[in-house]
């Protein structure tokens, strides 16, 4: 068999994968905007642009490196399809990100996955392994899914971790 009528057809599937993840998280997700107005405890009271209440843990924030937050902070709040938090970040005096980052898309097989520790092993497709822990709205997608299954990560470039992710077939 020809190599090159092979790897043309799987080059091209692995492209689209991925501008289709890029897409879809894009459209599936939604933001807002929103101002601390209460502490309690290690727990921040936010009032979104939608004229409703969120509340933020101290180490959900810290983990996205949000860092000392206050009453009257401005923060952006990503959410996913299942309306959970998956990534937070304070807004500057212009209203831009405090890290405005680069996600990153990894394909893998599913080799396991930890969910004490929200650990999960992948292989990827040049036969490598390697470990990613997992945010709790994607560790809490990722408990149905069976060791052997094909994966697209977004992975957050500052701190590498999994935010999201999409079963391939």
């Amino acid at each position: 068999m020809n190599i090159k009528k092979i790897a043309l057809p799987v080059l091209a599937v692995f492209f689209a994968s991925s501008l289709a993840f890029a897409a879809t998280t894009k459209h599936d997700h939604r933001f807002l905007t929103g101002k601390v107005s209460k502490m309690m405890g290690k727990i921040a009271k936010v009032e979104t642009n939608e004229k409703t209440d969120r509340f933020i843990s101290m180490k959900d924030a810290e983990r996205d490196g949000v860092m000392d937050l206050k009453v009257g902070d401005h923060l952006l709040m990503e959410f996913d399809e299942g309306n959970q938090i998956i990534d937070i970040d304070r807004l500057t005096q212009e209203g831009k990100p405090e890290h405005a980052e680069q996600d990153i898309s990894v394909f893998g097989k599913v080799l396991s996955y930890d969910r004490a520790i929200r650990d999960l092993a992948l292989e990827t497709p040049d036969g490598k392994s390697k470990n990613y822990r997992l945010k709790d709205a994607a560790s809490t997608k990722m408990k149905n899914v069976k060791s052997g299954t094909m994966v697209l990560l977004r992975v957050e470039g500052e701190n590498g971790l999994v935010n999201d992710f999409l079963i391939r077939k």
